[in-house]
C-alpha cells in the first residue's frame, strides 16, 4: 500500500497539509512580506469574479487534438493558482465562482479534443485532459469542505469519468491502452499516466479499488524511467547513463515533473 490509512478522509493533503497551513497562518501575523504576496493574491482573484466560463461547443470549435480544451485548463489554473489557498486562509469571498466552475466543466461530455474521436484508434483523452483533472484534483482537496456532499459527489464522478478512467484506459490499462513506452514512450506517457494518479490521490479514499490502481501507476512510472529502447520500433532508451532524458531538457522537465 502506498497510501498511509492515516491520510484517509483528510484535506488538504496532496501539495500541502494542516500543519503548512496553520504555520503560514502564524507567519501571516508577523510578516508584512507574506502579507503582500497573500494580496497579490486576492487582487488576481478579485479579477477571476467576472471570468466568463469556456462552452463545450468552443472548446469543440477547433478540430484538433487538443481543440480548446487546453485553454479551458488554462482557465482553470488560473483559478487554482489563487481560490482554494485563499479558502485555506479563511477567506470565502471567492467560493461561489469556483463552485460554479466545476458544476459547469463537470457537466462536459468529455475533456479532449474532437479530432481524438477520429483517429484509426480513437483517443479518450491528451494533455488537456490532464490540465482539466489536476486543477479538478486540487480544488477538491483544498476546497473539500466548502461543497456539499452531493457537489462533491458530481466533482468525483466527472473526475472519474473525464479525466482518470479515460487517462488510464489510454495510456495504462492492459488490454484497454492505445499507448505504450513502445509507442508513446516519451513526455505524454508520463503525464498522462502521473497526473491520472494526482487526480485519484485527490479521491481515493472514496473510490473502491484505488489503492490497487495507484500502486500500479507507481509501478509504471518506474517502467518509464527504467525504459531501456526496442530496436525493432527504432526507440532509444528514456535516459542515458548520465540521466538525460532523450527528448530535450524542456521535454524532461514536463514529463519528470508530472511524473
Amino acid at each position: 500500500m502506498i497510501i498511509r490509512e492515516k491520510f484517509r478522509n483528510i484535506h488538504p493533503r496532496l501539495f500541502c497539509g494542516r500543519n503548512e497551513i496553520e504555520n503560514l497562518r502564524r507567519r501571516l501575523e508577523s510578516s508584512d512580506e507574506l502579507k503582500k504576496h497573500i494580496d497579490m493574491l486576492r487582487k488576481r482573484a478579485d479579477s477571476l469574479l467576472n471570468v466568463e466560463f469556456l462552452t463545450e461547443e468552443y472548446a469543440n470549435s477547433v478540430m484538433s487534438q487538443h481543440g480548446k480544451f487546453y485553454e479551458i485548463g488554462g482557465q482553470l489554473e488560473n483559478f487554482v493558482s489563487c481560490i482554494p489557498f485563499l479558502y485555506q486562509l479563511g477567506e470565502t469571498k471567492y467560493t461561489e465562482k469556483m463552485r460554479e466552475a466545476l458544476l459547469f466543466y463537470s457537466k462536459f461530455s468529455a475533456w479532449t479534443g474532437p479530432a481524438n474521436k477520429f483517429r484509426k484508434i480513437p483517443w479518450q483523452s491528451e494533455l488537456s485532459t490532464t490540465r482539466i483533472l489536476t486543477a479538478f484534483a486540487i480544488v477538491y482537496d483544498m476546497m473539500y469542505d466548502a461543497f456539499t456532499e452531493d457537489e462533491r459527489s458530481i466533482f468525483r464522478s466527472a473526475m472519474m469519468n473525464l479525466g482518470i478512467k479515460p487517462l488510464l484506459a489510454d495510456w495504462l490499462t492492459p488490454g484497454e491502452r492505445v499507448h505504450a513506452l513502445d509507442s508513446m514512450g516519451h513526455n505524454w506517457w508520463s503525464v498522462c499516466t502521473g497526473l491520472a494518479g494526482i487526480g485519484l490521490c485527490a479521491i481515493y479514499d472514496e473510490i473502491d479499488g484505488s489503492l490497487d490502481t495507484l500502486s500500479d501507476i507507481i509501478r509504471s512510472l518506474g517502467m518509464f524511467c527504467e525504459y531501456d529502447n526496442e530496436p525493432m520500433l527504432n526507440k532509444v532508451s528514456n535516459f542515458d547513463d548520465k540521466g538525460m532524458f532523450y527528448e530535450s531538457c524542456g521535454y524532461f522537465n514536463y514529463g519528470i515533473g508530472e511524473l
